[in-house]
C-alpha cells in the first residue's frame, strides 16, 4: 500500500501533501484547518481527528482494504493540485498580483502628476 500519512497537530499549507497530490498518492491527514482547505475528505483524500491513531487506523485500513478507493481519490486529488496549485497557475496568480499593484501606483503616479 502506497499512501502519504499527515498526522499533524498543528499545519498551514504542507507541500510534502501537495507532492503526494501532484503524484497520485493517496493522502490521510489530520482534519486540521489549513488541510481541509485544499482537500475534501472522501473526495481528494480522507481525514482523520487530530492526534487520534485509532481513527488514523480505521482510515488506512480503508485504503489497504480498497484499492479502488485509494486510486479515486489520488485521481481527484491530482486534478486538484494541478487546477489550484501547479507552477503555471501560482505564476498566474503572482503575476495577478503585480500588475494590480503597479495599476495603483500608476493611478497615484498620474494623480501626482496631475495635482491631484
Amino acid at each position: 500500500l502506497d499512501a502519504f500519512i499527515l498526522p499533524s497537530l498543528f499545519e498551514g499549507l504542507p507541500m510534502a501533501m501537495l507532492e503526494a497530490m501532484f503524484s497520485r498518492v493517496p493522502v490521510l491527514s489530520s482534519r486540521l484547518e489549513g488541510i481541509s482547505a485544499i482537500m475534501t475528505n472522501e473526495k481528494e483524500g480522507l481525514l482523520a481527528s487530530v492526534g487520534d491513531v485509532e481513527d488514523f487506523s480505521r482510515q488506512l485500513q480503508r485504503l489497504e482494504t480498497s484499492p479502488e478507493l485509494g486510486q479515486l481519490l489520488a485521481a481527484n486529488a491530482r486534478s486538484k493540485a494541478l487546477e489550484q496549485f501547479s507552477a503555471s497557475v501560482t505564476a498566474g496568480r503572482i503575476e495577478d498580483v503585480y500588475r494590480r499593484e503597479l495599476a495603483i501606483a500608476n493611478t497615484k503616479l498620474a494623480d501626482k502628476s496631475s495635482g491631484s
